[in-house]
């Protein structure tokens, strides 16, 4: 059984996510559960409106995040800067729920991305534990590392 202190520890220093990380698809949730101790879990709902932190998430950095060119603007509503909660339990109990904002668009060398980008916790820089969540919730650390840098953001040393 892991205590706060060493679910913060393994969080924050997480290296290779897809290794000791696995997504699972549950209901409408996903769902990050830890190989190395299968109780350590971080999940959010899309689609629950108790996940949604903001829907037009604002802040000093945003206007770095230009948004991309909708499809048809007068019929769609999307936004490109959302916030959610993502949770982190252990077994049964909520460890903590942490304010992830998901960025859409955005040129890349891929033409596009998607990131869930941690909230820096003083001025500019993201905390090593929150860094690591948002190493297990991306698909891409690149995408990630990208984001992170647009916002101009850096992660403790310690």
């Amino acid at each position: 059984m892991m205590n706060q202190n060493e679910i913060v520890s393994l969080i924050g220093n997480v290296t290779f996510p897809k290794d000791e990380f696995v997504k699972r698809a549950v209901l409408s949730r996903d769902v990050w559960i830890c190989q190395a101790d299968t109780s350590l879990a971080v999940g959010v709902d899309y689609h629950d409106a108790a996940t949604l932190h903001l829907r037009e998430f604002q802040g000093p950095w945003v206007g770095n995040f230009p948004a991309p060119p909708r499809s048809n603007p007068t019929t769609e509503a999307w936004t490109h800067l959302s916030s959610h909660y993502f949770r982190v339990s252990y077994g049964s109990s909520v460890i903590e729920n942490v304010v992830l904002v998901t960025i859409d668009g955005g040129p890349d060398a891929t033409g596009g991305y998607r990131a869930q980008l941690p909230l820096p916790e003083s001025g500019a820089t993201v905390s090593r534990y929150r860094y690591g969540l948002a190493l297990i919730v991306n698909d891409s650390k690149a995408n990630l590392d990208f984001a992170m840098t647009t916002a101009g953001f850096g992660v403790a040393s310690a």
